[in-house]
């Protein structure tokens, strides 16, 4: 009864494209946005090919993270396990490592040459090992008046870029995404933070309150980011929850967004991109939105699961992955492998 529950409890899900169908009989509906910025229905884009509840005999438990190496390995945050564990397409298991150094990873990372970089958010560090799993390098809360003597370096999301500048999100520090050096372990400053969420109301107050109520007033914090990725040309996307708040940023080297945006959904958790440059954001409530480089939506697909356990439909969405075969992986309570449907016909 142990084993069915777990399996029940955590798996992948691929998600592929295919040029030989153009309609499919899914759980869930694909909708599209129209010239008047309003939903429609619109045919499948993706389909559901594969379902993965485990690598080999090794089960997930509250699995939070998920990428795919350049060799085509899947590496999940085994969060529940204290672990990294490594398969492969296919659900075979390869290896597990970190079970003697992690304690809570919520977070992973891939960087360009082939290290593991381990968001850990009880060891309050950042582990680096290499692919099969040999502990490199780790990075604790840096040192510093820069840095702020009571801000928080709680790691829960990680990336890093070709210049070895690693990016870390650090639950509850909402100066922004803490930046330091990979091989120095210097702290380069905070990059990118959200902009404060100022309601109408406040903004009166601001306008006619004394300077003593004022002083009374809580402070108004920006809502910290929720995930990070990083694209080949060294682009930052990241997305954050909240109702007054970009939850999809394509940030420049300066930090600057470029995109404009509006992600219909409060709470993103994941962003990951595709060969096109074409940008996946998933949801909490498990809707999984697709863009285009310059932030227009193509589909949004997926949903909340209603205890009928569909496959396709999910019950909490963690992660997202896109391999070099432009598979689509959705970490949830399970691994789902989608096929996405012949582009050409579904954007004429």
């Amino acid at each position: 009864m142990k084993k069915i529950v777990a399996l029940i409890l955590l798996s992948l899900i691929v998600f592929i494209q295919s040029a030989d169908v153009l309609q499919a009989n899914t759980a869930y509906k694909t909708f599209t946005e129209d010239g008047y910025g309003r939903y429609v229905e619109t045919q499948t884009a993706y389909t559901v090919s594969e379902t993965i509840v485990r690598f080999g005999d090794e089960l997930f438990t509250q699995a939070q993270d998920m990428k795919i190496s350049r060799s085509g390995f899947i590496y999940v945050a085994d969060t529940g396990n204290g672990r990294i564990l490594v398969g492969t397409k296919s659900g075979e298991f390869v290896r597990a490592f970190g079970e003697d150094v992690l304690q809570k990873p919520t977070g992973l990372f891939i960087s360009h040459d082939d290290l593991v970089y381990v968001a850990d958010e009880n060891k309050m560090k950042v582990f680096v090992f290499t692919e099969n799993g040999e502990l490199v390098n780790e990075f604790g809360r840096p040192e510093g008046i820069l840095f702020g003597e009571t801000a928080n370096f709680v790691p829960q999301k990680v990336a890093v870029d070709r210049r070895d500048n690693v990016y870390i999100i650090s639950r509850g520090n909402a100066n922004g995404i803490i930046q330091i050096n990979a091989n120095t372990g210097q702290f380069l400053g905070y990059y990118a933070p959200n902009a404060t969420a100022v309601s109408p109301l406040t903004a009166f107050r601001k306008l006619i309150f004394t300077e003593e109520q004022l002083d009374k007033m809580l402070d108004v914090v920006p809502s910290t980011s929720t995930n990070i990725n990083i694209d080949e040309k060294g682009l930052v996307y990241n997305v954050s929850q909240g109702e007054r708040v970009q939850a999809l940023r394509k940030l420049n080297v300066a930090g600057r967004n470029i995109l404009d945006t509006r992600v219909q959904d409060d709470f993103p958790v994941s962003v990951e991109i595709g060969s096109l440059e074409n940008i996946f954001v998933g949801a909490e409530d498990g809707f999984i939105y697709e863009y285009t480089s310059e932030g227009n939506l193509l589909f949004v697909f997926g949903g909340q699961d209603d205890g009928r356990q569909r496959v396709g439909l999910f019950r909490r969405l963690s992660a997202l992955a896109v391999d070099d075969n432009d598979h689509l992986y959705a970490l949830i309570v399970i691994v789902i492998k989608f096929n996405c449907l012949d582009r050409r016909n579904l954007r004429t």
